[in-house]
């Protein structure tokens, strides 16, 4: 027999159970969006009326839109935020990736940002301190749904240390 491993106890390597999963929201690129609209209303108007549009210019226009969603997408996707029963993980990057888990107990202060705009479209940013570090989920909906669902589980969590 090799090593001390007994055949009766197997490690656990499954990961760890995401309750709530969030991402930048798609209304912070509202802005570009808009662009790329307007964009594309004025090249069907141009087409419509059968107005001679320069083939420099119209290329230029199809780049624009094409790399305005392609970037967009590719920013919102490079972040994310996950919530499990004890941690609070930020993981940000595609090629590189940066992973960085936040105990619950490690949480001293959940603060909600929301400027005017934010606040009328439905989106902001929590920040969660670690006593002396803060990190921020930046641009997520619902923020305040979301920092109340992290309060009460960090309450859940402590509670549940506090029976032992």
């Amino acid at each position: 027999m090799l090593g001390n491993r007994s055949p009766n106890k197997k490690k656990s390597k499954e990961p760890k159970k995401n309750i709530m999963k969030v991402r930048s929201s798609r209304k912070v690129y509202l802005p570009v969006y808009f662009m790329i609209l307007v964009l594309v209303v004025a090249l069907v108007v141009v087409k419509y009326n059968n107005l001679s549009l320069d083939k420099l210019v119209l290329i230029f226009a199809i780049v624009f839109i094409i790399l305005g969603v392609k970037f967009t997408e590719v920013h919102r996707l490079s972040s994310s935020y996950s919530l499990s029963p004890s941690t609070l993980t930020f993981s940000a990057g595609l090629v590189s990736r940066r992973i960085k888990n936040i105990d619950f107990f490690a949480i001293s202060d959940i603060d909600v940002h929301q400027s005017f705009w934010q606040r009328m479209i439905g989106f902001g940013d929590v920040h969660v301190s670690l006593f002396a570090d803060a990190n921020v989920i930046k641009n997520i909906n619902n923020p305040v749904k979301f920092a109340n669902f992290l309060e009460k589980m960090i309450d859940k969590k402590r509670g549940e240390a506090e029976q032992w």
